[in-house]
């Protein structure tokens, strides 16, 4: 999967809810590949998220054995959180993980805007032809 930062996709997204106002049913039929689109890049980044969530989890792990076993400090068990919390490798790897949230929640919302001009866009349409349907 191509790695895709938050500008990236919301380039796209304006590419994708650009449209000719004159051509609105070719649009509408095109809404349902873009709706695929983003749903498979939603897909791929949270598989990306569980990457890193197993990356969050070693680091932990192996965080809590360096202090818990390892170290020369005697850190007593309430503490080890603290310990953790601070050590370099697992706040790299949380701030990954948070990132990474961030990010589908980023494409998720483009997702719903997509979905929601998809039925906007099929309203007018519709007016367009109750109106021209009156008028005949």
């Amino acid at each position: 999967m191509e790695v895709k930062s938050i500008d990236d996709y919301n380039n796209e997204a304006i590419r994708d809810c650009t449209f000719d106002t004159t051509n609105l049913e070719e649009y509408t039929i095109r809404l349902g590949k873009i709706k695929l689109k983003w749903g498979r890049y939603v897909y791929d980044e949270s598989v990306e998220l569980e990457k890193y969530r197993d990356e969050l989890l070693h680091a932990k792990k192996k965080a809590l054995h360096q202090y818990k076993y390892e170290s020369d400090l005697k850190i007593q068990s309430k503490d080890l959180d603290t310990f953790v919390d601070a050590d370099k490798e697992f706040r790299e790897a949380q701030k990954k993980y948070n990132t990474q949230l961030k990010k589908i929640e980023c494409v998720e919302n483009f997702l719903k805007v997509i979905s929601d001009q998809s039925f906007a866009i099929s309203s007018v349409i519709k007016h367009i032809q109750l109106t021209n349907s009156m008028g005949a």
